[in-house]
């Protein structure tokens, strides 16, 4: 199976206006998280994995060690030169990037997911694993982060749950911009992922959330009715972002002390 993974940085704070529980500088985030993802692929065997990476203006010394850091990785990868900046330019082009790919599978993916060392090989043998094991009629979206936002009341409803080789899949209907599928999906669904892209507006947890462009109201359409969106539990990534982002469950701390490291040469972001 070939994965592209898109993945999109930036070093300039934060989108949301809300605080991060991680007390770090984007810059050290960022690569710390990235550390992980080539850490996660290096460990995939079997697969081809490929990188296109789209920073969004960094500064020179985040994006040298952004290169330096690529240069550990056991798989092939391109930086894409952008034309303009801007979390909407850089996300319609990372939506782009996946509509347009050639591999069996897209990874479209944010700098501020911390991937503990397994979450692609467990993605990649799951995705077959669980076509094989159950009668999946639909397409799949692999949400590899057990939002814990899922289980508040007023999110909750029935769920499939399925056991899969290594831990066990719930259906879901959300995603972020982050997740794994075909890039059929974007073809698809270009509309919604091109609105998203374009229009999306940060709530400021004031006035209706769906007076704002969101993934709630974009590409959930899509889980919702003709994709199958699953996620693992427990999470195989976590989304360092606000304090309601923050997994119960998972001891953080632990993992960005862990996971932040490439095994090949130990080189540590923190």
């Amino acid at each position: 199976m070939k994965l592209e993974i898109i993945l999109r940085t930036c070093d300039r704070g934060n989108i949301s206006k809300f605080p991060r529980f991680i007390n770090v500088s984007k810059a050290k985030l960022l690569l710390g998280c990235v550390a992980s993802l080539i850490n996660a692929a290096n460990q995939v065997q079997g697969h081809i994995i490929s990188y296109k990476i789209l920073d969004d203006d960094s500064t020179p010394e985040t994006f040298h060690q952004l290169q330096s850091l690529f240069k550990q990785s056991k798989h092939s990868y391109k930086f894409v030169k952008l034309e303009n900046t801007g979390s909407h330019y850089t996300a319609l082009k990372q939506f782009e990037l996946c509509r347009d790919s050639n591999a069996d599978l897209v990874y479209s993916i944010e700098d501020d997911y911390l991937h503990c060392p397994t979450a692609l090989k467990e993605a990649l043998e799951e995705f077959i694993f669980l076509q094989q094991k159950y009668p999946i009629e639909k397409p799949l979206c692999l949400f590899l982060w057990d939002q814990p936002e899922d289980y508040e009341a007023k999110h909750l409803s029935p769920e499939l749950i399925m056991r899969g080789k290594y831990r066990h899949w719930k259906t879901g209907w959300f995603t972020t911009y982050s997740f794994i599928t075909s890039p059929m999906i974007f073809r698809t669904y270009w509309d919604l992922f091109e609105t998203l892209a374009t229009q999306y507006q940060e709530w400021d947890g004031t006035g209706k959330k769906e007076d704002t462009i969101h993934e709630g109201n974009t590409i959930s359409k899509i889980w919702e009715t003709d994709v199958m969106r699953i996620n693992p539990i427990p999470s195989l990534t976590l989304h360092m972002q606000g304090h309601l982002q923050e997994d119960p469950y998972i001891n953080w701390r632990y993992w960005w002390k862990q996971y932040t490291i490439i095994e090949k040469q130990k080189m540590r972001y923190q």
